[in-house]
């Protein structure tokens, strides 16, 4: 699938048959929707200057948008991207997912925290382990059917963590899905979300010039 390699992935969502991306770096964050088979871009609405756009996920119709170092969620209706209000939290913010009544964020350590939509509070922190051992630069999530798919910063590694105790079942890599070529040219991957209609997920990284299609068996990822 094409992708845009201008984009600074932060945040991936399908919702009502689009897919939504948000692109990070000041002065130039954005979110934007697309067609996921045209690539065609539906809609796009530019964040403040003054923020680094990150993750994102949605509690029905509203997108939630977190905040690098500013300390807050910007939200947005859909499917108009119309602005909608936005929340305060201490700390950075990472990566963003939805279990579909609450929200699921990283901020770069070691422990995921499960935030109620209404205020942002925290209700739930889930350290993650792999062998008994932290898992830190936990960054992108996505929530599928029990587990939490979390991007690891700086590598090309997807950590699929169990919502029950916090422990990775798999490590999946990624490492092969760009050319050589094309990994000189890009950034790290980043971006992973479940579509329903296709039944696999679509990942993608920062500057990338593709998104792919790809199905967790094992321990890499198969297109």
């Amino acid at each position: 699938m094409e992708h845009d390699p201008s984009c600074f992935t932060q945040g991936l969502a399908f919702h009502d048959g689009l897919i939504y991306e948000s692109s990070g770096r000041y002065g130039i964050s954005y979110i934007e929707a697309r067609d996921p088979v045209t690539s065609e871009v539906v809609n796009s609405v530019p964040l403040p200057d003054t923020v680094f756009a990150e993750g994102i996920a949605f509690i029905g119709d509203t997108l939630y948008a977190i905040t690098w170092l500013e300390g807050v969620v910007l939200m947005y209706r859909t499917p108009g991207l119309e602005y909608a209000g936005a929340m305060e939290y201490s700390g950075q913010g990472w990566g963003l997912a939805s279990t579909g009544s609450s929200l699921i964020m990283s901020n770069g350590g070691d422990t995921l925290f499960w935030r109620d939509p209404q205020d942002f509070s925290i209700t739930k922190r889930l350290p993650v382990t792999l062998d008994c051992h932290p898992v830190r630069l936990l960054n992108e999530l996505e929530h599928h059917d029990g587990l939490i798919y979390a991007n690891l910063w700086t590598t090309s590694l997807v950590a699929a963590i169990d919502t029950l105790d916090g422990a990775v079942r798999v490590l999946y890599d990624g490492s092969g899905l760009l050319t050589p070529a094309e990994a000189g040219e890009a950034d790290v991957m980043n971006g992973i979300a479940w579509d329903p209609a296709r039944g696999a997920f679509v990942v993608t990284g920062k500057l990338w010039p593709r998104s792919f299609v790809v199905v967790m068996e094992g321990a890499s990822l198969d297109e």
